[in-house]
């Protein structure tokens, strides 16, 4: 017999793979955080509160990300742990 599903193997579907598009979101905005460009970047780190932390609506603003057409709901799924 099959071994028992545990609770996360039976609870969490398979993700269909990224478009080329998300996969772009993804980087980028993963660039947005690195240290190279945090270093260097006023604005972004203008934009941070006491944690850190930025809007995903402002990052989803961006040019960069803009131009790729994703929906916020994309942006937030694609950026959810994989």
């Amino acid at each position: 017999p099959p071994p028992p599903a545990t609770a996360s193997s039976a609870s969490v579907p398979p993700r269909a793979p990224l478009s080329e598009a998300q996969v772009r979101v993804r980087n980028q905005i993963a660039y947005y955080f690195s240290d190279a460009n945090l270093e260097r970047d006023t604005y972004l780190r203008c934009l941070m509160d006491a944690d850190g932390w930025v809007p995903l609506m402002l990052l989803a603003s961006f040019p960069k990300v803009m131009k790729e057409g994703l929906q916020l709901d994309e942006i937030v799924s694609l950026l959810e742990t994989r």
